[in-house]
């Protein structure tokens, strides 16, 4: 038991690292922060990380993680995908494939916990005549 609860443990973590960062703390803004909001947060942020202003080695990034922030959250559409399956959700819908190495965790997952609750299950003792 004690085992499953690692291993669903391990990929929780394994999960919420492939997750990357929340675009909603990203951006400074809310889960039901209106589109106009959403705007008025990326220009005030796009404006202090933007790289011909601001020349700190890791502003690059960090606008272009802003910039990817606010093009999911700033479409109706994505933006639904996102809330209802985080960023792997917005890529499946994109490019409308499946994300193997996802399903391959989850079955993974799935298959070794099952299969280990029936080993345990075997090991007690014979209650039959």
């Amino acid at each position: 038991f004690i085992f499953l609860i690692a291993v669903s443990s391990l990929h929780m973590i394994y999960e919420n690292h492939e997750k990357g960062p929340n675009h909603y703390q990203l951006l400074q803004v809310t889960r039901d922060s209106p589109i106009s909001t959403v705007k008025k947060a990326y220009r005030t942020l796009s404006l202090e990380l933007h790289p011909d202003k601001n020349k700190n080695p890791g502003a690059v990034e960090e606008f272009r993680k802003v910039k990817h922030a606010f093009d999911i959250l700033s479409n109706k559409e994505k933006r639904r995908e996102y809330n209802r399956l985080g960023d792997n959700g917005v890529k499946v819908v994109a490019h409308a494939v499946i994300d193997h190495k996802y399903l391959l965790i989850q079955f993974l997952v799935y298959y070794t916990s099952s299969s280990i609750f029936a080993f345990i299950m075997t090991l007690s003792e014979p209650t039959g005549e």
